[in-house]
């Protein structure tokens, strides 16, 4: 189990600077200005305090100052992680294994978003106005895996 925190750290992390520094001409990547449809992970929401988003998640398996570790479901990971006033400012979820339980990208972007020829899937949205961006990944294969980010921008 710590092997998928660490391997789940590290995709997150290298998601965030690769993420990070598209621009929004990047085919996949688009600025909404209307409302996100996945507006909060299970009722945890950017800007949101470590309090409140230990309560809406329940005791996280993983817990510091910086970032926590939930459990919530089977093949279902969540990290929040916190600015240093406390606030979050960006949630990553990993569905692994069976899949079947992750929310389309509808669901999370706003719309279908077509597989490419792997079968894997991304589409980034910003919502400038709210102050964070989304993204959807799938990796499609025999460990397949969708990953939902949330950040402030």
């Amino acid at each position: 189990m710590r092997y998928r925190a660490l391997m789940f750290s590290f995709l997150l992390t290298a998601g965030v600077i690769c993420l990070g520094g598209l621009q929004n001409s990047v085919a996949g990547v688009g600025a909404i200005t209307e409302d996100p449809v996945f507006k909060a992970y299970r009722g945890v929401a950017i800007g949101m305090s470590a309090v409140e988003a230990r309560a809406a998640l329940g005791e996280p398996k993983e817990k510091s100052d910086t970032e926590d570790l939930f459990e919530p479901a089977d093949n279902e990971e969540a990290r929040v992680f916190y600015d240093g006033s406390g606030k979050v400012r960006a949630i990553a979820v990993m569905y692994t294994g069976d899949i079947s339980k992750a929310p389309k990208p509808k669901a999370v972007v706003g719309e279908d978003v077509p597989a490419r020829e792997d079968g894997g899937v991304f589409k980034r949205v910003e919502y400038n106005k709210q102050g964070y961006w989304i993204s959807y990944v799938k990796v499609a294969g025999d460990n397949p895996m969708v990953i939902i980010t949330m950040q402030a921008i």
